[in-house]
């Protein structure tokens, strides 16, 4: 069985969004998002809220849209 790891972003004060639902403060700099990358590469799935998920879905067209190697 695989291990269940539990991971999130949170502000000091406990917020993951702004109050008009921006989460533009978690965007990470290159050399942090290189270590998020890694960290998920052997991820087997993933369990997302709504917010993220909308957020996440431009990984469906990512082929089209990428914009370096890392991404």
């Amino acid at each position: 069985m695989l291990p269940v790891i539990y991971s999130t972003s949170v502000s000091l004060d406990g917020f993951t969004a702004a109050p008009d639902g921006d989460i533009g403060w978690t965007a990470p700099d290159a050399e942090l998002f290189r270590f998020h990358i890694e960290q998920t590469r052997p991820i087997a799935a993933h369990l997302c809220g709504r917010g993220l998920y909308q957020e996440m879905l431009v990984w469906e067209t990512a082929e089209q849209t990428v914009s370096g190697e890392a991404e």
